[in-house]
């Protein structure tokens, strides 16, 4: 089961389906909604007729798609908004695991995604690394049903990368109110979560959400209840990232991951324009930020030119083609370590607790990735 937030509109396609669509809720670029999927879909998820179901505040398909309903009476909200129902379902679902809890990821995606690809993206996370995943989707474009034709759905280009970058700029008064909303919640359980860890995940142009979301002189420290920070292929400029990223106040670590041939990455930091410049995850930082752990997996085997490293294991049983290959003993011992690495920081550890030379040198913050770094 994956839960999400998300402050993307609700559209009817022309097949009469209901779904999230690329613009913001018609209330507000921080309007948001939530709800839950219990199982991986198997089919496209934005052919998900949701029904109202007369006996529950849910709003129900045959699918197991479940969209918490707003009360008509708005003076409820202040005792049981929207946010305390699906927290209370996290909450008795938690329980009903047994035993120690699993670690919990908040989700921030990228660029050219559409609602289900993001879907798809936490569910990756849940069954790559054993974490319950709570998604933040914003109102970025992908191929998918829309309001209207449009003719870029799903084409990289100026238009739909720039467009995507203002929806991800509006989209941070939303993120902001997500997560001080969801530090309250856990704070009220933190006597029962032992040592259950939080790491915050944004991808590609979800760091961008994030550093938007932190640069105003309002930001009041919402990140600390994070455990672990990971920017995984961040697509901002590298340049003077420490103004924002120093500001991040986690409970543990800061992470970076680089691959200095993402071919995304490659692209966009060759747009015009000067606030376009060298991009942070597919550049080495010059000089590192204080508090930061970069991990440059550049010359891991087959990572090839891969942007989501992170978010998609799959590479490591693929060619540099992106064609799935059948791995050889020697691949999946090669790539083992790089699994352990990232399960491992995702879960809240620290870099002694995972690198080899991060134990030998504590003072270290630039790691090149390889078989054989983890401890």
């Amino acid at each position: 089961m994956i839960y999400f937030v998300t402050n993307r509109n609700l559209i009817t396609t022309p097949n009469n389906y209901t779904t999230f669509g690329h613009e913001f809720s018609d209330k507000g670029d921080d309007e948001v909604r939530l709800g839950w999927i219990i199982n991986e879909p198997k089919t496209d998820i934005n052919d998900v007729n949701l029904v109202e179901d007369e006996d529950s505040d849910d709003y129900v398909d045959g699918r197991d798609f479940h969209l918490v309903k707003e009360p008509e009476n708005t003076r409820s909200l202040e005792n049981n908004p929207p946010s305390r129902r699906l927290f209370n379902l996290y909450r008795a679902n938690r329980a009903q695991h047994g035993g120690k809890p699993r670690n919990v990821v908040f989700f921030v995606h990228g660029y050219n995604s559409n609602f289900q690809a993001t879907v798809q993206a936490a569910f990756n996370l849940e069954r790559q690394y054993n974490v319950d995943v709570l998604l933040f989707s914003w109102p970025s474009r992908g191929k998918g049903p829309t309001e209207e034709p449009y003719p870029l759905d799903h084409v990289y280009g100026p238009a739909g990368y720039k467009r995507d970058k203002r929806r991800a700029e509006r989209s941070a008064k939303a993120l902001k109110k997500v997560i001080a909303r969801l530090a309250s919640y856990f704070d009220e359980i933190r006597d029962e979560r032992c040592d259950q860890k939080i790491s915050l995940i944004c991808f590609s142009m979800g760091t961008y959400v994030l550093k938007k979301m932190i640069l105003p002189s309002n930001f009041d420290e919402e990140t600390s209840m994070f455990d672990n920070v990971i920017l995984t292929a961040p697509d901002v400029n590298q340049d003077k990232h420490g103004e924002w990223v120093s500001k991040l106040s986690q409970r543990g670590h800061v992470y970076v991951t680089i691959n200095r041939n993402d071919f995304p990455l490659g692209w966009s930091q060759r747009k015009l324009g000067p606030k376009q410049r060298r991009r942070l995850g597919n550049n080495l930082p010059k000089p590192p930020v204080e508090g930061v752990t970069y991990l440059d997996f550049t010359h891991y085997p087959n990572i090839g030119k891969k942007h989501g490293h992170v978010t998609d294991l799959s590479w490591i049983v693929k060619d540099e083609k992106n064609v799935i290959v059948k791995p050889t003993p020697a691949q999946i011992i090669e790539n083992s370590d790089a699994k352990k690495i990232l399960h491992a920081i995702i879960n809240g550890l620290s870099p002694n607790d995972v690198l080899r030379e991060a134990a030998e040198n504590p003072e270290r913050q630039i790691f090149t990735i390889k078989p054989g770094s983890f401890l």
